[in-house]
């Protein structure tokens, strides 16, 4: 790669260059250095410009800028001085020394190994989440799994971006969506982390204190059981019974024909409803587990779980990942091969040096609405969705334009008369055209019931 340390006022002379001149031109007046590793600016507001195919050949926008300290500084800077380039992220990415050079250390090929199927799951069962039952997945698009929370962690865990001990992407998804004031999901910020916080651990090979503070004993036990085995076995079923009173027995159940663990769910799911705890991650675990069990690993009975998402938070989660941890699980194929899109995206090649493909960054999001007024008309790749990455190479799909507190539209429509004319004298010639229908039917009746009065009036042959 191709570094050239500069500052702000040269900065602008450089974005605004286009191909370099001949001796005397912009070659003589800036130098760059090939370099195998990244160095932190050595002064107090000095910008490390970075490309990553050499820039005396053409002088293009570079592919990363590197600053000294908070890089929201610069963005509020650029969104002054650069306002040709707004958003600046949409064409390169800005990162402060720590972010840069640990994605850096992405890895080249993004990677989930075992747990492909079971993140495809986890993205599946939250999208279907979102839905309330009201729609079939098979009805959505691809991108709507982009916008979800596990999306965003399935792609850090493929980049290295999050491990056990340190998890950056999580709250930035929630400030993304903030922002932007997407509306509420039906679920609550441990429905979400909690399934995921469990998969990491299985990445990793343990799990954290805090983890275990937050899931029981005996529920990571039985995924792990599950990880290792394929099912729950009679042993761990007991265990749950302290959590989850009357399961103990559950594991003979399951392991009988499909129609007895289909009553068995039913009668669990009306058994726990009427409870205070209903609403518990062990009961929510449970009713996945059970759900997933009815078809290993697959998604075939999602519409039959889907009602009780508001009841269970987070069981179409936990269904979806029991259904990806089986061995021959297949949930990426579901709904017409919407997990295995998912998955493409998760697992798409990305540097830190490629062009970035996102609107904005979150960290140029965050700095747009600290503005009295936050500037909302900046192009963006589609007219309904928004890109934001949320770290290095790994973005989120979020609704767009925002909405507004006030019924008053952000973008009214402009009141077309053209338009409204065309429409009327559509209704009118079609009117007519049924009118006319109506007659010539009306005359085809006619005609019949008087063939059909000659008939009963033809006198018999004696």
């Amino acid at each position: 790669m191709w570094v050239k340390t500069t500052n702000r006022r040269e900065l602008i002379d450089i974005l605004q260059a286009r191909i370099l001149e001949d001796s005397g031109g912009l070659f003589s007046r800036y130098e760059f250095s090939a370099v195998s590793s990244l160095s932190p600016p050595h002064r107090t507001g000095d910008l490390i410009l970075v490309w990553q195919d050499d820039p005396r050949e053409m002088l293009t926008l570079p592919n990363l800028i590197v600053a000294d300290g908070d890089e929201r500084d610069l963005l509020a800077w650029a969104l002054t001085y650069l306002n040709t380039l707004t958003p600046l992220t949409a064409y390169i990415r800005v990162s402060n020394f720590e972010n840069a050079e640990q994605a850096f250390k992405f890895q080249p090929t993004p990677n989930l190994h075992r747990l492909e199927n079971a993140c495809a799951g986890l993205i599946l069962g939250e999208t279907a989440t979102y839905l309330e039952g009201q729609r079939d997945l098979n009805q959505v698009p691809a991108r709507a799994c982009t916008g979800t929370y596990s999306f965003v962690m399935a792609r850090a865990l493929a980049l290295g971006a999050v491990t056990m001990e340190s998890d950056t992407v999580s709250n930035g998804w929630f400030e993304a969506r903030e922002l932007t004031r997407q509306t509420s999901v039906p679920l609550t910020k441990d429905a979400l982390h909690s399934p995921w916080y469990v998969l990491l651990g299985l990445e990793s090979g343990a799990w954290k204190s805090d983890v275990r503070d937050q899931v029981p004993s005996s529920v990571l036990d039985a995924i792990l059981d599950l990880y290792l085995k394929g099912e729950i076995d009679n042993r761990q079923w007991r265990s749950l019974e302290s959590e989850v009173p009357g399961v103990g027995d559950l594991g003979k159940v399951m392991r009988g024909p499909r129609e007895d663990r289909v009553l068995v769910l039913e009668d669990l799911v009306r058994h726990f409803r009427s409870r205070p705890e209903a609403a518990s991650l062990s009961i929510a675990f449970v009713l996945g587990y059970l759900a997933s069990q009815i078809a290993p690993g697959t998604l075939d009975h999602l519409q039959l779980v889907s009602p009780y998402v508001h009841i269970f938070p987070g069981i179409l989660l936990w269904y979806g990942f029991c259904a990806g941890l089986h061995r021959r699980s297949n949930v990426a194929s579901y709904a017409g091969g919407l997990g295995r899109r998912a998955i493409r995206e998760v697992l798409r090649r990305e540097a830190l040096l490629d062009r970035p493909t996102c609107d904005l960054s979150l960290a140029e999001l965050r700095v747009i609405n600290a503005k009295q007024k936050a500037i909302f008309d900046f192009r963006t790749g589609s007219n309904t969705q928004l890109e934001v990455e949320i770290a290095p190479c790994i973005t989120a799909t979020l609704r767009w334009p925002p909405r507004t507190e006030s019924p008053e539209q952000l973008f009214p429509p402009r009141l077309d008369v053209d338009a409204l004319d065309s429409i009327q004298f559509d209704l009118d010639d079609t009117s007519e055209r049924l009118q006319e229908i109506s007659l010539r039917l009306s005359r085809l009746t006619a005609r019949a019931d008087a063939t059909r009065g000659r008939t009963e009036r033809k006198p018999r042959r004696r």
